[in-house]
């Protein structure tokens, strides 16, 4: 079968079916990285789903085959009588059962394997959706991939099913007689001598024998079970290995006409992706008191101790959340933003560069506050009062859902803007960078949410964010023109109405994407 390998200190046999099973997974992986924004909202493509199901039959044929191997090991282990509180069984009783299932894994079998085909042939461009077949029925299924099968070059192998000399052929016909019409399993002759044994030895007919006939009757019964289950595991085990057969000859064809990878180098490095892959879909906060450093917190702590000594018991918990808790701050364009939880009431309060949100913690769990539990819990520190405890299961991965919870107000708030800043008569250049700077913060964390939406990645960092929208449209210089004003420029009170128009003109489409996306989403339960 080939060289063996070593996995958790056993020594199992490294198969050409085992090759092709790992690899379809590690295609199916390949391409769940390959659609990231489906992956981040738990929904899968009609392409993906064909490799997803290549590697699901692959592992149902696997499953099969070891069932096989144990109802048949079964069968050589039945020995005595099973009693259940509805009757006592017989072993003989007991092995057709187990006969009866041993058929039906074997129609099985030829079921899994013709769909696997059947995906296998499924290439792209697939059509909208791969439409699995109702029945699999090998004469038809010959018939109608005669072609593709003769170029893989497994026609005449599958061809070999329908014979009456192949003993998967033998069992698929025995297993039609089984399933549609009156089982034949018990007209075995061993099985009526071993009835019939059973029959004269109980009370009544035992009377009518002599001692020797009781002798006669009891070895005519123990010989007739005997060469039953050992005929039937010898027909049983040929079958399996006729299966393995057919297996790996599949399997090896499939490989080489496919080019499948399957160099374990190679298939290493795509599971190291797929293990980075998933890191990208967490969350981590990286908020620390440790990180509030002087002078910063000199303006922090006093806040703190303002809103305890003036407030009182009405403040339930004190919340630094942004830059200030990640040790980003910087001065003249960065925020302190506190979200204080009080038992009274809800109301924002703010004047740069401070900036404090009152929520009341009866309404902290509503929805209209997802998106400030989502912020608390991703990137907020506790300075004070009750560490309260979210459920992080409510919020979206990243993607296109959580880049709607975080940006859904961007065109409302770009607006409200242009009007404030309109409305300012002769404005200085120190008024005109605070609104250049709200402005441009507002434009960046849209062009992050896209490039999340379009591959899930999350961080609360204004510099981390920059980057990864850089380098997700590297030939779009909004996000560099929006970086200088963040960094320092200021944009002229004419020039608003343009950028923020301008901005809200280009994204409407993508917007309404996600929109559209995010309706799917909540109309259809995730698999």
């Amino acid at each position: 079968m080939g060289e063996e390998v070593s996995v958790n200190s056993r020594r199992v046999p490294d198969t050409e079916f085992s090759k092709l099973r790992q690899s379809l997974l590690m295609l199916n992986l390949q391409k769940e990285m390959d659609e990231p924004g489906y992956a981040a909202i738990e929904r899968i493509t009609f392409e993906r789903k064909v490799f997803e199901n290549r590697y699901i039959y692959a592992g149902e044929i696997e499953r099969v085959l070891n069932e096989l191997k144990l109802t048949s090991e079964l069968i050589a282990n039945v020995n005595e009588k099973l009693t259940t509180k509805h009757k006592t069984h017989e072993p003989e009783d007991l092995i057709n059962y187990y006969n009866g299932i041993f058929l039906d894994l074997v129609h099985q079998f030829k079921d899994k394997l013709l769909r696997l085909l059947d995906l296998m042939f499924a290439e792209p461009p697939f059509p909208k959706a791969y439409s699995e077949p109702e029945n699999m029925r090998l004469a038809s299924f010959l018939k109608k991939n005669k072609d593709k099968l003769g170029e893989i070059g497994v026609y005449e192998l599958l061809k070999k099913l329908e014979q009456s000399d192949n003993p998967i052929g033998v069992v698929l016909k025995r297993r039609t007689q089984h399933h549609h019409f009156a089982s034949r399993l018990a007209l075995n002759s061993d099985y009526q001598k071993i009835r019939m044994s059973k029959i004269m030895l109980q009370p009544t007919p035992t009377q009518q024998l002599t001692e020797d006939g009781k002798t006669r009757m009891e070895k005519l019964g123990k010989d007739a079970y005997d060469k039953l289950r050992s005929e039937l595991v010898k027909k049983q085990q040929k079958t399996i290995t006729e299966i393995e057969y057919t297996v790996e000859r599949m399997a090896d064809a499939l490989i080489k006409h496919f080019k499948i990878e399957t160099n374990p180098i190679e298939l290493a490095k795509i599971m190291v992706k797929y293990t980075e892959f998933l890191g990208s879909m967490n969350i981590e906060n990286k908020a620390s008191k440790d990180k509030i450093k002087s002078p910063l917190d000199l303006m922090v702590y006093p806040m703190v101790e303002f809103a305890e000594k003036e407030l009182g018991n009405i403040v339930v918990s004190i919340y630094l959340v942004g830059s200030a808790a990640r040790n980003e701050f910087k001065a003249h364009i960065s925020d302190i933003n506190f979200y204080i939880i009080t038992n009274g009431y809800s109301k924002t309060f703010g004047e740069y560069p401070v900036d404090a949100t009152f929520i009341n913690e009866a309404d902290l769990f509503s929805e209209i506050y997802k998106k400030d539990r989502f912020i608390i819990w991703s990137d907020g520190v506790l300075l004070y009062g009750k560490d309260i405890s979210f459920d992080e299961k409510e919020f979206p991965k990243p993607g296109t859902l959580l880049t709607l919870l975080l940006n859904r107000e961007y065109k409302s708030k770009l607006e409200a803007i242009k009007v404030e800043v309109m409305a300012l008569d002769k404005p200085d250049d120190r008024t005109l960078r605070i609104h250049s700077v709200k402005m441009a913060k507002i434009i960046m964390d849209f062009g992050f949410g896209v490039a999340m939406a379009n591959k899930p990645y999350y961080t609360a960092s204004r510099k981390k964010k920059i980057e990864y929208t850089k380098i997700s449209f590297p030939n779009q210089n909004r996000t560099i023109i929006m970086e200088q004003i963040y960094d320092g420029a200021v944009v002229k009170q004419d020039d608003f109405p343009i950028v923020i128009d301008t901005f809200i003109e280009s994204v409407e489409r993508s917007f309404n994407k996600m929109l559209i996306i995010e309706k799917e989403v909540n109309d259809q339960p995730a698999r």
